[in-house]
């Protein structure tokens, strides 16, 4: 049995919700909605690699194959044995997934683990060492690092700017997924990384992408998603003014000037389009959903508005951020 997670080419991080496209003989092949995920990995084709960023495949059982007939596609897949692992990679909470699966994944973690592991209840969380940047609350990082930008944006930041600017696809190419984990682990353990001595500027990248979307809660914050996703009601100039009057009324101090931060970095890249290939639309579509996400399930109407509205911040920087 088998769960497939395939996110399309220029839709890296948008999270897509499963749907059951088979049940046959215990097995259980689910997609995006979008592409069908072949019954057997030896299936995929040079067509499946081009049109794909990543694939992520959950394995109950052992595949009938795990051939993979085009070696740089197999390098896009990722395996996890749980449920739960796929919390590493995007928001589990809004993924649409069968009861089914959930009680039968739960079945066989129950021999190896007392506690079942999609509760959203806060308390249930592990307990976070104080060095912590990843998936936890941005408020703790702040507290603990008694700083006003989270150490791992601004040593992100700081060398992509030095060094990435003009690189074409920063942002939207993938990067060495063991050298990223331990990248992520010495941050967690307080360390400060040096990217000199990675020698690849997508890992910085990709490094800063996992920050925002593994928070607890986006730099946007929940409250602020329906208010946004309903701008587009709204006539152009009252935009403008509805965004100033979030920023300055319900957005949090600390993560406006977070988001300042950013959205000034990613004007800057920018402004390096024909280099780098990434002008606004391009950025808005990687950094849209990572910026700002639901409580709940998401909806796939809204991805459209949340890449909008981070296209119209980065569009509009001087007129939005104006303390």
């Amino acid at each position: 049995m088998y769960v497939g997670v395939n996110v399309l080419q220029n839709r890296t991080d948008i999270k897509l919700p499963f749907t059951v496209n088979m049940v046959k003989n215990n097995q259980y092949h689910m997609n995006t909605g979008h592409r069908r995920l072949p019954h057997k990995l030896g299936n995929f084709t040079k067509n499946t690699f081009k049109f794909t960023k990543k694939t992520l495949i959950l394995t109950f059982i052992d595949l009938e194959s795990k051939e993979i007939r085009i070696a740089k596609f197999g390098r896009k897949i990722m395996y996890v044995d749980y449920l739960h692992k796929l919390k590493e990679h995007l928001h589990f909470d809004q993924l649409v997934v069968p009861s089914l699966v959930l009680e039968h994944d739960a079945k066989i973690l129950a021999a190896q683990k007392p506690s079942y592991p999609y509760s959203s209840d806060e308390s249930e969380a592990a307990v976070h060492n104080p060095k912590q940047q990843f998936g936890v609350k941005l408020q703790q990082i702040l507290q603990n690092y008694k700083c006003v930008i989270p150490p791992v944006v601004e040593i992100c930041v700081e060398f992509l700017r030095k060094n990435a600017l003009d690189v074409e696809g920063i942002f939207r190419r993938s990067a060495n997924a063991s050298v990223l984990k331990d990248v992520q682990k010495r941050f967690n353990q307080g360390e400060t990384v040096d990217f000199d001595e990675i020698n690849d500027v997508h890992i910085p990248a990709v490094t800063m992408k996992t920050f925002l979307r593994d928070l607890q809660e986006p730099i946007l914050t929940f409250d602020l998603y329906q208010p946004v996703v309903r701008l587009h009601t709204l006539e152009e100039d009252r935009q403008l003014i509805e965004v100033q009057r979030l920023f300055r009324e319900e957005l949090p101090k600390e993560n406006y000037i977070i988001l300042k931060y950013i959205i000034h970095f990613l004007t800057q890249v920018s402004q390096y389009s024909d280099s780098n290939k990434m002008n606004t639309l391009n950025l808005a579509i990687v950094f849209g959903p990572n910026l700002l996400w639901p409580k709940g399930q998401a909806n796939l109407s809204t991805i459209g508005h949340l890449n909008s509205f981070a296209a119209y911040l980065i569009d509009n920087y001087t007129q939005l951020f104006v303390r």
